[in-house]
């Protein structure tokens, strides 16, 4: 496989499969699981997370992961859980 090539992997829908494929493999957990947001370090923390995923090839199976399984905490796909529900309200308002 080349360098331009995506694996087929990245098409699934299992997390085991595509989470070795995501960019925030190997970097802290706190950047993604911030304990507040409330203080600058909790800010960077998020702000890390969120650059890392705006290149992550896997980002939309990370973010379908989250509202699949409802996840309440964390930055998945990009997103807070704040801007997940916001997604989710404006889903349910077109519906």
């Amino acid at each position: 496989m080349d360098k331009f090539t995506i694996s087929d992997d990245v098409m699934s829908d299992d997390i085991l499969v595509w989470a070795k494929y995501a960019q925030c493999k190997g970097h802290p957990a706190e950047w993604f699981f911030s304990e507040t947001m409330t203080t600058r370090e909790g800010r960077f923390e998020v702000a890390q997370a969120k650059e890392l995923c705006t290149a992550c090839i896997v980002r939309n199976n990370c973010l379908r992961y989250a509202d699949e399984n409802d996840e309440s905490f964390g930055i998945w796909g990009g997103l807070t859980p704040q801007e997940r529900g916001y997604r989710r309200v404006g889903r349910a308002r077109k519906g």
